[in-house]
């Protein structure tokens, strides 16, 4: 997925592709959003949540979780959202990958 720089977006993630909602892909709380920038060329990921997610909490509406605005990305360079939730018990992890494009 691609974001403009000048962009401010509230992104939406989807738990399960399965046809039901039933308790174990509906989320009952989100624990934490977290942003990492990527560099290809060194492999290495940087927390960059405080500038590129500085505020707000994600919702949740059925099987959708929608995270708190993404914005001041970089140019060419790869985001991942990672955003950590409960259901039926179970904590689970769901990733996205953003790129900031002109």
């Amino acid at each position: 997925m691609v974001q403009g720089v000048d962009e401010s977006r509230a992104w939406i993630m989807k738990t399960s592709d399965l046809d039901v909602n039933d308790a174990y892909v509906t989320p009952a709380s989100v624990t934490s959003v977290k942003v990492y920038s990527y560099d290809e060329h060194t492999g290495v990921y940087t927390d960059t949540t405080a500038t590129n997610m500085p505020a707000g909490v994600a919702t949740i509406s059925g099987r959708f979780i929608t995270l708190p605005i993404l914005t001041a990305l970089a140019e060419g360079v790869f985001y991942r959202i990672e955003c950590k939730y409960v259901s039926s018990g179970n904590t689970l992890e769901k990733y996205m990958w953003v790129r900031g494009e002109r």
